[in-house]
Order: C-alpha cells, then structure tokens, then sequence
C-alpha cells in the first residue's frame, strides 16, 4: 500500500490497512482497501460519484496498477432539510411502519423509502 498512498499527501498514516485520497473536483473522499474495493463519500449527484471514482481508478492506473472501472453501484444517499415546523417523532413512527424511531441510539427518525 505505501505506492497507494502516493495518490495523496494526506493519506493517514495511522491506518495501515486502508489509504485516503481527497479529490477536489468533484469533491470527494474515497478509501481504498487492500482488497481493491473502493468507497466515495461526499458527492453531491450521482455523476459527480461516478466521475470521482472514474478519477480514482484512473489514478490507481497511473501508478501501474491494473485496474478497470466495472461494477458501480451507489448503495446510499443521506438528505437533510429543515421544516418550517416542528414534527412529533413518536407519532409520526407510529403512523408510518416504515420509520424507525429508537430514542436509546438516536433522537432522530430514520425514514427507508
């Protein structure tokens, strides 16, 4: 990993396992692990995603490592907004079976569409 981790001077030294590369545009951070499997967070569409992981893997290809771009997937997306007024947590979870309100691990109620 330490030819890895001449993607980025801010790779963190601490974990050996894994290397951090921050990438201005699109703005993103992606881990790479040692089993090849890289992580993008921080994009703001789904294009943006995929340009930032195309990046990556062109990256890794210039170090001389031989790696394709297949098998892209987005398995999240996290939005917030902020309401005019305010929303009974308790109530709502219990009109809508698919919310999960658990006060003892978090204050807020975690909505799968």
């Amino acid at each position: 990993m330490n030819s890895t981790q001449k993607l980025s001077k801010h790779t963190n030294e601490r974990f050996e396992k894994n290397v951090y590369v921050y990438l201005r545009e699109p703005p993103a951070m992606a881990t790479i692990w040692p089993t090849g499997k890289i992580t993008c967070t921080g994009p703001q569409s789904e294009n943006d995603a995929r340009i930032a992981c195309r990046r990556i893997a062109r990256k890794l290809q210039n170090l001389g490592y031989p790696c394709r771009f297949t098998s892209f997937k987005i398995h999240n997306c996290h939005a917030t907004v902020k309401l005019p007024f305010p929303i009974k947590t308790i109530d709502f979870s219990k009109a809508h079976p698919e919310a999960s309100y658990e006060p003892e691990l978090h204050v807020g109620v975690s909505y799968r569409v």
